[in-house]
């Protein structure tokens, strides 16, 4: 059972309001009171400029959709110093941890305790690792933040603090730095020393940065581009992937009536209706016969979404039609009940025979 909730929930049980497996079941869908999700300064930086930050889709598989209807999700951790991006990322002098409001988010968001690198299940289990051995070590446990939308909006109001620990004579790093001070002011503090770091010490470089990059931070987007029409374009095919994935191949090529007009209705009911052009144009220059066979829709989509589009875990910036992009595809995966790509596939080939 978790502290930060269980006092809240004690006299219910006492009173009678609940039952120890209600109790259970409660606890088990929030939260902790405070929990930390740790990124990069580059990724921080994006965020800042936006105040949104955007969940990772849980459509590729199991180990990820534990939720089966809400297909997107933010990971965070219980502990600041803990796991790959705790202890270890203060060890390499690099890390950005922002500390978020668990309390806050459990009004608006339900969540699971995810051991994904340890020897617990999803239930708190100790199971078997791979070699027979047992941990007990729970540095990796998460608290799961689960979601039907592909993004948070107004992040600040759940932020508590934002604590950077970087090289203060990178002048790149130093110019996100300063982005995130401008955007989120006293909530942040930056760090040149390890120690300082860990303590959450008032010993920041903040006025330093602000003093030799905020002026340039303010006039330049401070933030690489890998090019806004390569990253459409490469939209427009996952679209055409995904629509292609929902009708007969001879019904695209020869009648191609209903398929124009499902993309037209579903692009202009996600507010993307100036791409249905682009997509249907693309969709007529598809290379059936090659590409069908050897490499149906629902692989290309998910090619797309996990090679040529993994800008959205990792890269510097925002797209809005990423996350739109997202969204159709989950919103489609829980009205057709999909728990993943292979149900995705079997539902393509439905129509193929």
């Amino acid at each position: 059972m978790r502290n930060s909730s269980r006092n809240v929930y004690d006299w219910m049980v006492t009173l009678g309001c609940l039952n120890e497996g209600q109790l259970r079941r409660v606890l088990s869908e929030s939260m902790s009171s405070v929990v930390y999700h740790f990124s990069s300064l580059p990724k921080m930086a994006n965020i800042a400029s936006r105040d949104c930050i955007s969940l990772s889709p849980a459509l590729s598989g199991i180990s990820n959709n534990i939720d089966g209807k809400r297909l997107f999700y933010l990971s965070t951790a219980r502990s600041r110093l803990s796991g790959a991006y705790g202890e270890r990322a203060v060890k390499k002098g690099y890390a950005v941890c922002i500390t978020l409001d668990g309390e806050k988010l459990n009004n608006r968001f339900k969540a699971r305790p995810v051991a994904y690198w340890s020897s617990r299940d999803r239930n708190g289990r100790m199971v078997q690792r791979e070699n027979g051995e047992y941990s007990n070590s729970d540095d990796e446990l998460e608290d799961r933040l689960l979601s039907d939308k592909s993004r948070i909006e107004k992040l600040s109001e759940y932020v508590l603090r934002i604590d950077i620990l970087m090289d203060p004579e990178n002048e790149q790093d130093c110019l996100y730095a300063a982005k995130i001070i401008q955007a989120y002011g006293s909530l942040v503090a930056v760090y040149g020393d390890a120690k300082d770091y860990v303590r959450q010490s008032e010993n920041t470089i903040n006025d330093k940065i602000l003093d030799m990059h905020g002026q340039r931070a303010k006039n330049t987007s401070a933030l690489p581009d890998m090019g806004r029409k390569y990253v459409l374009n490469k939209i427009c095919k996952a679209l055409v992937a995904f629509f292609c994935s929902q009708f007969p191949a001879v019904e695209i090529i020869k009648s191609p009536e209903r398929y124009n007009r499902t993309v037209a209705e579903v692009l202009r009911k996600y507010g993307l209706e100036g791409l249905v052009g682009q997509v249907i144009k693309l969709t007529q220059t598809y290379n059936w016969c090659n590409d069908m066979n050897r490499f149906p829709p629902p692989n290309q989509l998910l090619r797309i979404l996990d090679y040529d589009l993994n800008t959205r875990g990792s890269g510097n910036n925002h797209y809005p039609e990423l996350d739109t992009l997202y969204q159709i595809v989950s919103d489609f995966f829980v009205k057709n009940g999909l728990s993943g790509w292979n149900d995705f596939l079997n539902y393509y080939k439905q129509f193929q025979k």
